[in-house]
């Protein structure tokens, strides 16, 4: 299973907390990568986010105006000392076209 779940700080520090007495290795593990993730999220990212907003109004800026391509405000963003990948939103239509339906002829 992958997915995201969100937990206040307050939650987590909660877990770690809880969770440190324990001797169970998957628990452990756990803790530290929430250990990790939390201090990873101190970190301001908000720079990564504003150059990746320009550089997609520029590479396309009707779908960027139309809301077609979306960057949240706590967009993950994955930095490297040479720059980073930050998280978007791409809208994608439906291929499914409404059904038709016959109009009724009247005499």
């Amino acid at each position: 299973m992958n997915s995201y779940y969100f937990l206040s700080e307050n939650q987590i520090l909660s877990l770690i907390q809880q969770a440190r007495s324990s001797k169970d290795p998957i628990v452990r593990e756990t803790i530290t990568q929430l250990d990790y993730q939390l201090n990873k999220a101190k970190v301001d990212n908000s720079i990564y986010r504003l150059a990746a907003q320009n550089k997609l109004s520029k590479l396309d800026s009707k779908a960027w105006n139309n809301d077609e391509l979306a960057i949240d405000d706590d967009a993950l963003v994955s930095s490297t000392p040479s720059g980073a990948f930050v998280q978007c939103w791409l809208w994608v239509e439906n291929d499914v076209k409404p059904k038709r339906s016959r109009k009724k002829v009247v005499k």
